[in-house]
């Protein structure tokens, strides 16, 4: 049996937009108390729900700040909009 360890600290995931219903074009219908769910290459499973959502400008990197203050959060990136000005942002903590 394979354990995940995951560190204290902010894990972000950065993935395009297509606006498809790829990568990351569904990210804006998540909200506050939804659940996501990352599996590793065994099939193991760390379960996080969902406390933040917001828009930033493209150039704020805040959301990666690894002071998490002893929790483990996730931050899901993409643009959202066509020129690229704004990223949507979902955290998550451990759940």
């Amino acid at each position: 049996m394979v354990l995940i360890q995951i560190k204290l600290g902010n894990l972000c995931i950065a993935a395009h937009n297509y606006k498809n219903g790829t990568f990351f074009s569904n990210l804006s219908l998540l909200k506050n108390g939804d659940i996501i769910t990352i599996y590793d290459k065994n099939g193991i499973s760390l379960d996080y729900i969902v406390y933040d959502f917001y828009v930033s400008n493209a150039d704020d990197i805040s959301s990666i700040n690894q002071d998490t203050n002893g929790e483990k959060i996730i931050t899901l990136i993409t643009c959202d909009s066509i020129d690229n000005h704004y990223r949507t942002i979902i955290k998550a903590k451990e759940f």
